[in-house]
């Protein structure tokens, strides 16, 4: 299981790039008005692909760790926080499915990835600074 935790530890970083990558991607079509491409939808799906990834890693670790008797406060706030960022990025490739103007549908990716991202950093920070709190008393 260590190595799982490794990876779904080094992991963040890939989805914080995949991240990074689609807002910037997302921002320059809803601020320069441009036809969505498949190349939008792609990036925009990798996020969510990623971050399912990173939820399954995530979902494993946190039945391993429950079924070996290690409940935390943190393990399921973590988790909570994972299943509404998996909810913010799934909506944001179903938006861009409604929506009809191209323009729309940059707006309404960029503005769900936005909160989905600001939702990650905030559960990163949450369970780095949980984290170094159960070291530092250990």
């Amino acid at each position: 299981m260590n190595f799982l935790m490794q990876a779904h530890s080094g992991w963040r970083y890939v989805v914080i790039a995949a991240c990074a990558v689609a807002l910037v991607n997302l921002l320059s079509g809803a601020l320069k008005p441009r036809v969505w491409r498949r190349a939008d939808g792609v990036m925009t799906l990798a996020f969510v692909i990623v971050v399912d990834l990173q939820m399954l890693m995530g979902l494993v670790l946190w039945i391993w760790r429950q079924l070996a008797d290690v409940p935390q406060r943190a393990s399921w706030e973590h988790l909570i926080t994972m299943f509404v960022v998996l909810a913010l990025a799934h909506s944001a490739v179903k938006q861009t499915k409604r929506a009809e103007l191209d323009r729309d549908k940059f707006k309404q990716a960029f503005g769900w990835l936005l909160i989905a991202s600001i939702v990650i950093g905030v559960g990163i920070w949450r369970i780095t600074t949980a984290t170094m709190g159960s070291s530092a008393a250990g």
